[in-house]
């Protein structure tokens, strides 16, 4: 990796570190101010954030980050949004100094358990080290590129769309993650302004993947890349870049179509494990043995895979996007050598599976994945 981006890291923070890094390069990236937790930060800079967020979406994010969020500590650190449409300088500041306030709150109150988690990762983690960000809230819709470990040329692409005022459940705390590699994209709760977005961010952030990647390139590795369509410049902006798996290519006949989203993992030798079923990602425990999770119900902001489980495998039986939520436990089992089955509803070849009986998962180059069961007596 490029020193200069490891400094960067280990300055500001993953998070902070990676943007500012890719800025210094051309890449574009939220008008932002970054500063350590116990430094003093600059209030014109902060006004003329604010400024600019009131002539967009009306809101400011604040951000925060440590340098092992980089690579470890996925979902973990605050972010809050906080509005400040039509507000005076005033008010606009007092409501900013508050946010600040209130999100170095999390940090200390959500100390304890984020070292709990990072101690899981073998990392270590700082309340007082973090750093803080202001920048404006770019808008409602999204988009997460992810480096597919087991195919070089394979992209997974999803987009968040959050906030609206038709659906109670796109509120600003509820995150929907939506798939978008099919280039037919419809949705009943998407207006067709968000619809515009989403096929204008979908056909143009991958310019900004090939923008970073150019920056430092470690082909051992694959990376997340979270970005937003921005109407005013008419171009895809960087929000976030982090690690994502090491890669474990996999050799597949000259005819055959992988579907990405079936399989990451393991270098496709045969793994054979017993099955636990959850209905969402905080209720997988440490077992006796390692297993693979069946997750029927892995959305909810709040409800996150326990890192002190011994799951070597995860089945997804809803649709399944690679968005915050799930990336922490695919990234997990893969570290563990393990699997991650992400699209079981719509693979076809998938038949019922027995819960009660273990599942053996392997590579085959004429058929990308299979998987088998043995009946238990």
């Amino acid at each position: 990796m490029n020193n200069s981006f490891e400094q960067y890291i280990s300055h500001f923070g993953g998070k902070h570190g990676g943007l500012l890094f890719a800025k210094e390069y051309g890449v574009a990236v939220p008008n932002s101010v970054v500063w350590k937790r116990w430094d003093t930060v600059s209030l014109e800079r902060i006004k003329e954030i604010c400024r600019e967020a009131q002539q967009r979406s009306g809101n400011i994010i604040i951000r925060t980050s440590v340098p092992d969020d980089w690579r470890w500590i996925i979902d973990q650190m605050p972010t809050k949004v906080y509005s400040i449409s039509r507000m005076s300088e005033a008010d606009f500041m007092k409501t900013v100094m508050a946010g600040i306030a209130e999100v170095e709150q999390f940090l200390d109150d959500d100390e304890t358990y984020v070292k709990e988690h990072a101690t899981l990762e073998n990392t270590e983690y700082d309340a007082k080290s973090a750093t803080l960000s202001i920048s404006p809230y770019y808008g409602n819709v999204t988009g997460m590129i992810t480096e597919h470990p087991n195919f070089s040329d394979g992209l997974l692409v999803d987009v968040r769309q959050t906030g609206g005022k038709d659906d109670e459940h796109r509120r600003s705390d509820f995150f929907q993650w939506k798939r978008v590699d099919n280039p037919e994209i419809s949705d009943a709760h998407l207006n067709a302004h968000e619809l515009r977005e989403i096929n204008l961010l979908r056909d143009n952030a991958d310019k900004v993947r090939q923008a970073v990647r150019a920056l430092w390139i470690d082909d051992n590795m694959t990376y997340q890349f979270e970005c937003c369509w921005d109407p005013a410049t008419k171009q895809p902006i960087l929000l976030q870049i982090r690690e994502f798996t090491p890669r474990k290519t996999l050799q597949l006949n000259n005819w055959v179509v992988p579907n990405l989203r079936y399989f990451m993992g393991n270098d496709g030798s045969r793994i054979t494990l017993p099955i636990t079923v959850g209905t969402y990602l905080d209720q997988f425990d440490k077992k006796d043995e390692p297993y693979t999770g069946i997750i029927e119900h892995w959305f909810g902001q709040y409800r996150k895979w326990n890192l002190a489980n011994n799951a070597n495998g995860i089945i997804v039986t809803v649709q399944s996007c690679l968005g915050h939520i799930l990336t922490q436990p695919a990234v997990s089992v893969t570290k563990r050598w393990g699997f991650a089955l992400l699209d079981v509803q719509h693979n076809h070849t998938w038949n019922y599976i027995n819960e009660h009986n273990p599942i053996s998962v392997f590579h085959n180059p004429t058929r990308w994945i299979e998987w088998e069961q043995e009946e238990q007596y």
